[in-house]
């Protein structure tokens, strides 16, 4: 994993992404304060160092493009996790029937760009 750290201006709130949605989050970094985490391997890093980095937040916020509660991203961070508020963010479990582009299909899912700063404002308040 790769840490884009501005935990030094904010301990409030990280985001741990993957993929496509890990370059959706620092597009966001421009305008709110929080410290992002690409977890560009869910299958090797080193548990250890990205739990005592993630337990230094108050919030920790999982942002994925696959379905929440299927064994992604949430899944992985929420199994070792403990003491911390944690907010999945990812597709609920169901057939997508709009057609459009990315982000409108995003943000039809609760996982658009607007959707994501109305987290970070909430959880840095």
């Amino acid at each position: 994993f790769r840490v884009i750290d501005n935990y030094h201006l904010n301990r409030k709130v990280v985001v741990v992404a993957t993929g496509f949605m890990s370059h959706k989050a620092y597009l966001l970094l421009k305008k709110h304060c929080f410290s992002l985490v690409d977890l560009y391997c869910l299958c090797y890093y080193d548990r250890k160092k990205l739990s005592d980095y993630l337990n230094k937040f108050d919030s920790i916020v999982t942002l994925e493009e696959g379905f929440i509660g299927a064994g992604g991203l949430d899944s992985e961070i929420n199994s070792f996790i403990r003491g911390r508020r944690i907010i999945n963010m990812g597709f609920p479990k169901k057939y997508t029937f709009e057609i459009g582009e990315r982000e409108f299909i995003h943000s039809v899912n609760g996982v658009g760009v607007d959707d994501i700063q109305k987290i970070l404002k909430r959880e840095m308040a």
